[in-house]
């Protein structure tokens, strides 16, 4: 995945490579005959020219389930952005799932991390800053289902003092039923 300029937006840009068992072809365009083909690079969707104070898109992560699926994260203009892809269909517009709170200081989101089960549910979590200065910080967490959309973010845990107030990055895991871990 990289991330690309435009003259007034910012595209994220995929290459997803869906293939069986076997050695994937080096060509983009060669195809492994019973076992998939890889695809070429395509822009996932734009997102605008960040707000003064915060970031460009960065950081993006994506999961892949067994059958094709895949979920896209980054963050972009202060917010957390996700975007879909369903095989046959391709991806959808990129969306909001998370932003900022209130008062928080401007950049101050670490990368989202995502997973994603066979079911095609995603679990995106991310961490922000509340305020300046060591500790204060939130972790949040968006599901997102392939029919009925992301839920709005929810605030799952603090980290205000101590040794974990400076982990930047939970880890997440969902398993068949839709029931998510972060650690």
């Amino acid at each position: 995945m990289a991330l690309t300029r435009g003259p007034s937006s910012w595209a994220l840009v995929a290459t997803l490579g869906l293939v069986g068992c076997g050695s994937p072809s080096t060509s983009p365009d060669s195809p492994v005959p019973d076992k998939g083909r890889w695809l070429g690079a395509e822009a996932i969707g734009n997102t605008p020219e960040p707000k003064p104070d915060c970031n460009p898109p960065l950081s993006p992560q994506l999961a892949m389930n067994g059958h094709g699926s895949a979920v896209a994260a980054w963050l972009s203009d202060c917010s957390v952005w996700t975007a879909r892809y369903e095989p046959g269909q391709g991806w959808r517009q990129p969306e909001i799932v998370g932003s900022l709170p209130p008062g928080a200081p401007a950049n101050w989101m670490w990368e989202p991390m995502l997973a994603v089960n066979d079911a095609g549910t995603a679990l995106v979590v991310w961490t922000t800053q509340v305020t300046a200065g060591e500790g204060n910080r939130q972790v949040w967490t968006s599901v997102g289902d392939s029919a009925k959309g992301w839920s709005v973010a929810e605030r799952i845990g603090d980290r205000e003092s101590g040794p974990l107030s400076e982990i930047d990055n939970p880890h997440v895991a969902i398993d068949p039923s839709g029931n998510g871990v972060v650690v």
